[in-house]
């Protein structure tokens, strides 16, 4: 009789929301999560329920300008950061860097190869990031905790499997497809945006899409 359930969540990062795709299952309601409907139905209830109902805006990870480009994608509500700006990067004035691989000059190779091209790409960066990584103020380097993320398996399996032709440093880089990054944390990302799409632009899987607000969010605050 005294037992107390809290549920705990985030209805803009990967849920239901985004892979329940089906338009029978959207129509009976399966595409929103139970938390969600919990959500809906204390606001709906009023002041009564504002007990049973608490919104948690404080994050304890990323860094302030990383969460501040979360906020307004998504969240549309103040966030609250409680990690410390750091010293930056001597090589990255910012916590987010973008970085074009040029591949215009590869337009009439196959989609194989330009997949390779910015694979390899991210590696390097990862493999540049990590030998100049500041110790003193960021502690001590450790290149298993950083990820190369991708939204193409052949991206993930040809960077798993070219470690000879790749600078040394890479090695131990952990190299995940973005449907696994969900309860992930790590110390700095490399994220691909390389994807297969349709004739019309639009992406062949929504659910591993960087280009899907729900995957990016998620990813971003790793």
């Amino acid at each position: 009789e005294k037992t107390k359930i809290v549920i705990a969540g985030d209805k803009y990062q990967v849920g239901p929301a985004m892979l329940v795709l089906g338009e029978e299952p959207q129509k009976c309601g399966l595409s929103i999560s139970l938390l969600e409907r919990l959500h809906n139905l204390y606001s709906e209830i009023g002041d009564v329920a504002k007990c049973y109902s608490a919104h948690l805006v404080t994050n304890f990870r990323c860094h302030s300008k990383i969460l501040s480009l979360a906020q307004q994608v998504a969240y549309k509500m103040p966030l609250k950061c409680e990690v410390p700006d750091s010293t930056a990067h001597p090589d990255a004035l910012f916590p987010l860097r973008f970085v074009c691989s040029d591949v215009d000059d590869e337009l009439k190779a196959t989609e194989s190869n330009i997949n390779k091209l910015e694979a390899t790409i991210a590696l390097k960066e990862a493999a540049h990031f990590f030998m100049k990584w500041p110790e003193h103020g960021w502690g001590k380097r450790d290149v298993s905790r950083f990820c190369f993320l991708s939204p193409s398996r052949s991206q993930v399996t040809f960077s798993r499997e070219s470690n000879r032709a790749l600078p040394p440093q890479v090695k131990y880089v952990r190299k995940l497809p973005t449907y696994v990054i969900q309860g992930q944390e790590f110390r700095a990302l490399f994220i691909s945006t390389s994807e297969t799409t349709k004739p019309n632009g639009e992406t062949m899987d929504p659910t591993k899409s960087i280009s899907d607000p729900f995957v990016f969010i998620t990813a971003i605050t790793r």
